[in-house]
């Protein structure tokens, strides 16, 4: 081999300390860079579904309502003859059995931040509880210028500073009455079955023995407990409604039987048979915190949507009888339920978790009612529709 080739031989000598140093920190850089990038897509895409859930609450729960509350006070075909119920029921003035009254409200009272209390009504202002708790005092709503306290089965299920809104009449779908009644059994049509009882026994016509019903033709309406209940054939149920039977019947009916000879409680085959019920509609303790909850009668409770954290409400009242409501007054203003023909609900929705990074110090309006929520990390909105009685006003 030439002297030449030989003097091109190297030695590999590799990187220096300093091309090591030089590499490491623009690989920090460059690793930095993608980390932070991967953080904010992070934080992003989390701020989206949190936003994405609370909209779809805020959505849902609105909707759900607005469905629910339009049919309060449905009567079947005596829908608005105006007031003309005769409730057969014991203790048909209480909460769950006054289905004179188609739609109450209870006002909150809440805590003012100052050791004191105030009505949630538009222009106060309510503090919120870091751990907001269920309450068995009656005196923290009411309901009507009597100012009548609360009462019933949802009594130590609601959050204080909330808003309460009870709706009742009929459901579903009627039974055709297929000849006129006598004085304890009305005679309705044999639609089949797909119900079962309370007691797993099947039902007739889909009722039950102590359901609690409503007959109504186009000109009245009557309210009374299912003592019996049978298919006789030929087509026909009979529904029974004597008293005191069976034992123990609760609420049970005032009589044994009522005169069908009279206009008042005679009906004939115009005449539909419905089931009833009592429905609220509240803001109480569910699985992840307050959230909005349903319960009909006695039955427990149904948790409708979480992250709920405050329902406030407005009821439309009709003052001059035009079907048009005049003002949108808070529960403790409504002098007579019967002429509220809309309603306002606001909601203040918050998410499940914490996430943002500063706290949230805003003090949110609904419907004129000013909140002051806990300084937590949650993201809050809030969101307001107003409710037709489909079953009232024009």
């Amino acid at each position: 081999m030439s002297a030449y080739f030989r003097n091109q031989r190297h030695t590999q000598s590799g990187f220096t300390v300093i091309e090591i140093m030089i590499a490491l920190v623009l690989g920090m850089i460059i690793t930095t860079g993608i980390i932070q990038i991967f953080v904010s897509n992070k934080a992003a895409y989390n701020l989206n579904e949190q936003v994405a859930r609370l909209q779809e609450t805020g959505r849902f729960a609105t909707d759900f309502m607005s469905r629910m509350i339009r049919q309060a006070d449905y009567q079947g075909c005596a829908t608005g003859v105006g007031g003309n119920i005769d409730n057969k029921l014991n203790n048909g003035t209480s909460y769950l059995y006054n289905f004179t009254e188609g739609l109450i409200g209870f006002d909150a009272v809440g805590d003012d931040g100052g050791g004191g209390s105030s009505p949630t009504e538009p222009g106060n202002t309510i503090v919120g509880a870091a751990n907001p708790a269920a309450s068995n005092d009656a005196s923290k709503w009411v309901s009507g210028t009597a100012l009548t306290n609360l009462s019933g089965p949802v009594l130590g299920s609601v959050i204080e500073g909330s808003d309460i809104i009870v709706t009742r009449g009929a459901f579903g779908t009627g039974v055709n009455v297929v000849k006129n009644n006598d004085s304890a059994v009305f005679f309705a049509a044999d639609i089949g079955t797909s119900r079962v009882c309370p007691d797993a026994s099947p039902s007739a016509s889909n009722l039950c023995q102590t359901d609690i019903l409503m007959v109504s033709d186009c000109t009245k309406s009557v309210v009374f407990q299912v003592a019996n209940v049978q298919v006789v054939g030929g087509g026909r149920v009979d529904v029974n409604h004597s008293k005191g039977a069976p034992a123990g019947m609760t609420p049970g009916n005032k009589s044994a039987s009522w005169g069908a000879s009279s206009k008042e409680t005679s009906f004939g085959t115009d005449a539909e048979i419905f089931r009833v019920k009592t429905t609220a509609y509240y803001i109480g303790v569910g699985a992840t915190g307050p959230a909005l909850f349903m319960r009909d009668d006695s039955e427990p409770a149904i948790e409708l949507v979480d992250g709920v954290e405050n329902m406030q409400i407005l009821y439309g009242v009709d003052t001059d009888g035009n079907g048009v409501p005049n003002t949108y007054v808070s529960a403790r203003d409504v002098a007579d339920f019967e002429n509220v023909i809309s309603i306002r609900i606001g909601l203040l929705v918050r998410s499940v978790n914490e996430f943002a990074v500063d706290a949230y110090t805003n003090t949110p309006t609904i419907l004129g009612t000013t909140y002051d929520p806990v300084d937590d990390n949650r993201l809050r909105a809030v969101y307001e529709t107003t409710i037709r009685l489909r079953n009232r006003g024009l």
